[in-house]
């Protein structure tokens, strides 16, 4: 056989071996696209490069040839067979491969949400994804789960009913554009190779059910365009999209082009119908609920777009990890494309200098590039509210657009040995794309991963701080108090000037009672050491100081006791229940004069405060002035001390 363009496609499946070798050698937060390997076994890495080595010999040998065309011949004579086995493998592999962490994404912020609609403490939050968020929580209601391993479940069978859906939609997507048995297979399963298949995997977001509906647009539109579908179905189906996610707007200029092409054929009146019932549907939505949108769009405050130069806003300042021509933007960008578009970049390199014009004329990859085109430059652009490591999701839905225009392109070119390159690529690309899925259902592996995205080169405050915060909210569901506490600690040497870091470790400290005191009081003075006039540090301090007082008092820790009483009026003069309990101590020392200072100054800064008039007035019948005593305690009862109460009731004196 010629192998020159296998030569070369084989160069191409090596470069991306390299790559992944350097991954293993370099498990940074700059190579998360390609680093799979570097947070699992040596073995995984070694059973990766000696399949690498098979799949190159069955394909260059052509070991694999009468399996394709078996499989193939099966493809096209027993459809639902086939169709059936697929989702059948998909089911299998879902289950060995379950997220186990579900970290990425906005996972914690949406099983909160659905935990309190489902529950009715709290609204259900349709964001910008409306049809999606239903799904996902009809899914979960049905189940009605009460643990948190309960909504990760019903999220992955939510994810299991789209995953079978979407292998369906692919099957007739590759039905509808090759003729060829083995290119319809290899197209197949090229598009099931690419890691948003995750997505389905129990993956604790909305972004598959975004494929899904994706892939039913394509379905809907290649229909349309080998002219089995009505033109009028294509707007309705895009309308359904947005729905399902705001963010496939940016796919319309494909709706566009197929109705531009539609309008230059004559059919006018097909596409004013068609967007006729798409604006129908809408207004039957809007009239449903009442013309109040608010509920079905969320907003931040700042730009979703990377600016050109750094910006003196404090919501841009904070919202923004890098510039747009910053190098660490290029090295997200490379990493995006390495992970979601590594199979689809092969074949596009393959084909480039050979593609014929009629090719490029065809309507079907007119339409997969303006679909295309616009979410490359959103992702050039786009500035990430997690982070592009985490946020990988946002987009990975468009790379099958990507895929697939790539496995067209590369089917309808002339190239030799044209099948065996595309089993190369699929093989390829299945191993890099299961190393990334066997890490991620790897929970110690996926967690040490995670933790190497968390660098202020790649991540704004903003997304900093939320990436701390879902793996703090992990390690609370596995009963983990150690961790959560080093992680805060790194968030505040990496932010000191946001005070939600101090907040969250003194929170987290908290729990670990008096052995915790000395770092909190350590965290409050480095809080304060940063910003002095900080009013809520200096009143939290305060009460922080007097609830530990108490506790220590109760205790019998009198010395230590007195120490944060005075610390809390050192911070807060006009604390009056620290007057009163720095006195108690002082009367138990038998300090009396200065218990009697100390009580009426509490006195004196509240006078409807019932504690000091009880304590000053066992203060003076202690140093002798029994009636001086009487009187105050009788004021207490008055102010409804019960303590001083039941001493006059004892007494058979009345206060009123």
């Amino acid at each position: 056989m010629n192998n020159r363009d296998f030569s070369f496609a084989l160069g191409l499946v090596l470069a991306i071996v390299v790559i992944q070798i350097v991954g293993f050698l370099f498990p940074t937060t700059l190579t998360w696209g390609f680093h799979a390997f570097g947070f699992l076994p040596v073995s995984v890495l070694l059973c990766y490069l000696a399949l690498i080595v098979i799949i190159i010999f069955v394909t260059w040998k052509g070991i694999l040839d009468p399996i394709v065309s078996a499989v193939g011949t099966f493809m096209e004579t027993n459809s639902y067979q086939f169709i059936i086995t697929a989702i059948g493998i998909f089911i299998l592999s879902a289950v060995l491969l379950k997220v186990k962490v579900p970290l990425l994404g906005d996972s914690f912020f949406i099983v909160k949400n659905f935990f309190e609609a489902l529950h009715d403490t709290g609204p259900l939050l349709y964001r910008n994804e409306a049809l999606a968020t239903l799904y996902y929580f009809s899914i979960v209601h049905l189940f009605q789960p009460s643990t948190y391993a309960g909504f990760l479940n019903s999220f992955f069978v939510a994810g299991i009913l789209l995953g079978a859906g979407f292998i369906v939609t692919t099957f007739f997507i590759v039905k509808s554009l090759f003729e060829e048995p083995q290119a319809r297979l290899g197209a197949f399963c090229l598009l099931l190779v690419v890691p948003y298949m995750q997505l389905f995997l129990g993956y604790v977001e909305v972004y598959g059910a975004v494929v899904f509906i994706l892939s039913c647009y394509i379905l809907v539109s290649i229909r349309h365009i080998n002219g089995k579908l009505s033109f009028i179905l294509v707007p309705a189906m895009f309308l359904l999209m947005v729905a399902v996610h705001y963010l496939t707007l940016l796919v319309i200029p494909s709706l566009l082009f197929l109705s531009w092409r539609e309008w230059k054929t004559g059919k006018k009146n097909l596409v004013v119908s068609g967007y006729g019932i798409a604006i129908g549907i809408l207004l039957v939505f809007l009239v449903a609920v009442g013309f109040d949108t608010s509920k079905f769009s969320a907003s931040v405050p700042y730009s979703h777009i990377l600016p050109l130069f750094p910006g003196t806003d404090t919501n841009e300042i904070i919202s923004t990890p890098y510039t747009l021509l910053s190098g660490y933007h290029i090295v997200d960008l490379i990493n995006n494309l390495l992970l979601l578009y590594a199979p689809a970049v092969i074949l596009f390199v393959l084909v480039i200098g050979k593609i014929n014009q009629d090719v490029l004329r065809s309507p079907v990859v007119r339409f997969l590039a303006a679909a295309l085109i616009p979410v490359l430059l959103f992702l050039a652009g786009a500035k990430f509210d997690l982070g592009a490591a985490k946020d990988w999701d946002v987009l990975a839905p468009y790379a099958f657009i990507g895929t697939l225009l790539a496995a067209v392109l590369f089917l309808q070119t002339a190239i030799e040995n044209r099948q065996k390159i595309l089993f190369l690529v699929v093989g390829v690309s299945l191993l890099g794309t299961g190393s990334y899925l066997y890490l991620n259902s790897t929970p110690d592996s996926s967690i040490r991963r995670y933790k190497t995205l968390l660098d202020r080169r790649t991540m704004s405050n903003v997304s900093y701080y939320s990436a701390v915060l879902h793996l703090a909210l992990y390690y609370h569901q596995v009963r983990d108090t150690v961790a959560p506490v080093e992680l805060w600690e790194q968030f505040m040497n990496a932010f000191p000037q946001d005070t939600r870091g101090y907040q969250n470790l003194i929170n987290n400290i908290q729990g670990s009672g008096p052995s915790g005191y000395q770092r909190i009081t350590q965290t409050y003075t480095q809080w304060l050491t940063i910003n002095p006039q900080d009013t809520t540090a200096i009143e939290m301090f305060a009460s922080f100081c007097l609830d530990a007082g108490n506790e220590r008092y109760s205790n019998g820790a009198l010395t230590e006791a007195a120490t944060f009483y005075e610390n809390a009026l050192a911070l807060d003069p006009d604390l009056e229940r620290a007057y009163n309990n720095l006195g108690s101590i002082y009367a138990q020392q038998g300090d009396t004069p200065k218990a009697i200072q100390f009580f009426q100054q509490a006195i004196d800064l509240d006078s409807t405060y019932s504690d000091p008039y009880y304590n000053l007035g066992s203060a003076y019948e202690d140093s002798g002035n029994k009636k001086r005593g009487l009187e105050l305690k009788k004021q207490a009862a008055r102010l409804g001390n019960p303590a001083a109460q039941t001493f006059l009731k004892n007494l058979g004196v009345s206060w009123r």
